[in-house]
């Protein structure tokens, strides 16, 4: 039960952070959502057994993401939204075209990490291409979702229209993730697809739970 009591720990540091760069201001809040997104990246090769079943290590990063984007629009608006997804596609680019300018330099014979490098690197370009599409998709698809249900369920709390608005979006992340990033790549892709999505759930959960007393950690720019 090493990587589920791991794991659980990894879902409650991500919120600990997601709250405190809420604590810092909308800036820290930008920053965290876009090093999620890169981290959900670079992360998403490695498998691990989570009760019994064939697994990526990364769905808390897709899921804190979408936990701090919410925070962001709850507290200081859509237009601040739209305006990190640019910025999370930016700096997503970036990092993906540095990452192949760095395997196209010649190694040195004394270097020995050419190797790992490509391997981790050289299929970055498809998961990025794949993240890029799906990635803004489903943010785009949480935010009108969220701003949906803030305008026309004014009785819904906060916490209520992070699980619904992040259910969904999350359900589409990973099936067309999965398929458009992971097929061919990872072993067992129903498990990662059905059990990704189960642990997404969880994760949510969590997240709704964070979200009742997110007001304490607002920065004085949103009062």
């Amino acid at each position: 039960m090493f990587n589920e009591a791991l794991f659980s720990c990894h879902v409650l540091i991500v919120l600990i952070f997601s709250l405190g760069c809420l604590k810092i201001g909308k800036k820290a809040l930008v920053a965290f959502i876009a090093l999620q997104a890169f981290l959900a990246n670079l992360f998403v090769l490695k498998q691990i057994d989570l009760f019994k079943f064939t697994v990526t290590a990364t769905d808390v990063f897709t899921v804190g993401s979408l936990f701090s984007f919410n925070l962001l629009q709850e507290y200081f608006g859509k237009d601040e939204a739209k305006n990190t997804i640019k910025i999370t596609f930016v700096l997503l680019l970036f990092a993906t075209v540095m990452g192949q300018l760095h395997l196209f330099y010649a190694p040195s014979v004394l270097d020995t990490m050419q190797p790992h490098y490509h391997g981790l690197l050289s299929i970055m370009p498809r998961l990025a291409i794949s993240s890029f599409l799906i990635f803004f998709l489903c943010q785009y698809l949480d935010m009108r979702i969220f701003s949906f249900l803030k305008k026309r369920a004014k009785g819904l709390s906060f916490s209520s229209r992070t699980f619904l608005s992040m259910s969904i979006s999350q359900f589409f992340d990973t099936l067309l993730f999965s398929f458009f990033a992971l097929y061919g790549v990872v072993s067992h892709i129903w498990h990662i697809v059905f059990i990704s999505y189960a642990i997404k759930l969880v994760v949510i959960s969590f997240n709704s739970l964070f979200c009742r007393f997110s007001k304490r950690f607002l920065p004085q720019e949103a009062l």
